[in-house]
């Protein structure tokens, strides 16, 4: 149904956005390597911003394996929730001053996204039928892109705003997107 479709590609939108605003701490660079409060040298924001490259390569196969067992939504859920569990990792490790719970925040973060991109993409192959699947994935790949470019202005509006809060604030966003899985469960249930 149309309009079931396109709440369905509302709720993977909104997952897809907060996914790469969580995925991308580049615009943090500078902010993060000059906090006074616990200032990262750059090889530590470097092993943050690179360990999820290395998860991604070491687990993609594994999460490509869950999904096939457990199916995309389960897949799409238990990816949002490990970025929100990575986040609240992140969180605790900045406002602690503690670099080991940002590394282990950023690794459930990379195992995460990539479950939440072989699900999405799962999903938008069962969801959308013949040209409607090549119009998806461009969709959602614009969603992705919108996600990284809020980032790049957000990210530190929300560090100069709420220096202390700003993971903390980020992390909210991704609850939300373990509700929109959740939705996304619920209507794939209701196809079925």
């Amino acid at each position: 149904k149309p309009k079931t479709i396109w709440f369905f590609a509302s709720l993977l939108s909104f997952i897809m956005a907060i996914t790469y605003l969580c995925y991308d701490l580049s615009p943090l660079k500078y902010y993060l390597t000059k906090d006074p409060n616990f200032p990262l040298t750059n090889f530590q924001f470097n092993v943050l911003y690179s360990i999820i490259g290395m998860v991604n390569c070491l687990f993609c196969f594994v999460n490509a394996t869950l999904i096939d067992v457990y199916g995309d939504t389960i897949g799409l859920m238990l990816g949002t929730t490990l970025i929100s569990i990575g986040q609240l990792s992140l969180s605790v490790g900045y406002s602690n001053t503690e670099f080991a719970p940002m590394v282990i925040g950023r690794v459930l973060v990379g195992i995460g996204f990539d479950l939440v991109i072989e699900g999405a993409n799962s999903l938008c192959n069962c969801w959308f039928k013949s040209f409607e699947v090549s119009f998806a994935h461009g969709w959602f790949t614009c969603c992705c892109l919108s996600g990284m470019m809020t980032g790049q202005i957000l990210l530190p509006y929300l560090y100069n705003t709420y220096p202390k809060h700003f993971f903390w604030i980020i992390l909210a966003l991704s609850l939300v997107s373990i509700l929109c899985a959740i939705s996304i469960f619920a209507l794939d249930l209701r196809l079925v």
